[in-house]
């Protein structure tokens, strides 16, 4: 069957398997010796494992670490397609939920759904097809899934560690056209005293590698007055609200991005 046509034909099942995927919470965070990246990355990684068997491909759970999809070729080495299955924290703004993913205008949404478990999925197809066509392969594909790609790479860590890595390899986790390289990435931490007076604290973020949409400041001996009247002075006061109380608490309301692209934020206003 021309590939085309293969993949208009599976089309629905294709989406079924990524909105499968997009529905599990699989934020990498700290877990336990068992599940090193958290019950929801041990979680998807489960039902990627079990889907790829369905399919009748050989799986390996590497310790929830990670895990492969492989499909046999007649030599022993390999072809690397490296996924992952962890999500950065959904955040805030959505307008539909996140891990109820759902097709609009065409468009599927849901946390995931580009990055990368909707190109896992593809991945997933793309060796479906081949073993239906019975393609003979010279060499072995390894479909790697990973559980901590967003959260510093020690999966890929401990694979390396453990296995030999493929002779060449490329990850569906980027745009058009393919890259050969990517930026750096760069995580510090900065810290300062608060002097006395009248900030109490300060919070941002959910993530290293994205842009905060939205801060908060905490204020004591100051009139909650004054700080309205200095907002309404600011140029974009309607993306601030000032709450006041014991302390009064500012709201700053911004735009989040993906770190690595912050200049999007400008096209976006």
């Amino acid at each position: 069957m021309d590939v085309k046509e293969w993949v208009l034909s599976q089309r629905e099942n294709m989406l079924d398997t990524a909105m499968e995927l997009m529905k599990i919470r699989s934020v990498s965070e700290p877990g336990t010796r068992e599940h090193p990246y958290g019950e929801g990355c041990a979680m998807v990684l489960d039902k990627a494992l079990e889907i790829g068997k369905q399919m009748g491909f050989e799986t390996e759970n590497h310790d929830y670490c990670c895990g492969s999809i492989l499909m046999p070729g007649r030599t022993g080495q390999e072809i690397g397609i490296f996924v992952h299955l962890d999500v950065v924290h959904e955040g805030n703004g959505w307008t539909t939920e996140p891990y109820k993913p759902v097709i609009k205008d065409g468009w599927l949404y849901g946390r995931g759904s580009a990055d990368n478990k909707g190109p896992a999925a593809a991945a997933l197809y793309s060796m479906k097809y081949l073993k239906e066509q019975e393609v003979p392969l010279e060499h072995t594909i390894r479909l790697y899934l990973g559980c901590s790609e967003e959260r510093g790479m020690e999966d890929i860590e401990y694979y390396t560690s453990h296995y030999p890595a493929p002779e060449f390899s490329f990850t569906p986790d980027a745009s058009f056209p393919v890259c050969y390289g990517e930026k750096g990435i760069l995580e510090g931490e900065f810290s300062c005293a608060i002097p006395e007076g009248h900030v109490t604290g300060f919070s941002a973020g959910v993530a290293s590698n994205a842009v905060p949409a939205e801060a908060r400041v905490w204020l004591s001996r100051t009139s909650c007055d004054a700080v309205r009247d200095y907002v309404d002075s600011l140029d974009n006061p309607q993306d601030f609200t000032v709450e006041g109380g014991s302390q009064i608490v500012i709201k700053a309301a911004g735009k989040t991005a993906h770190a690595a692209f912050p200049e999007v934020l400008t096209a976006r206003r």
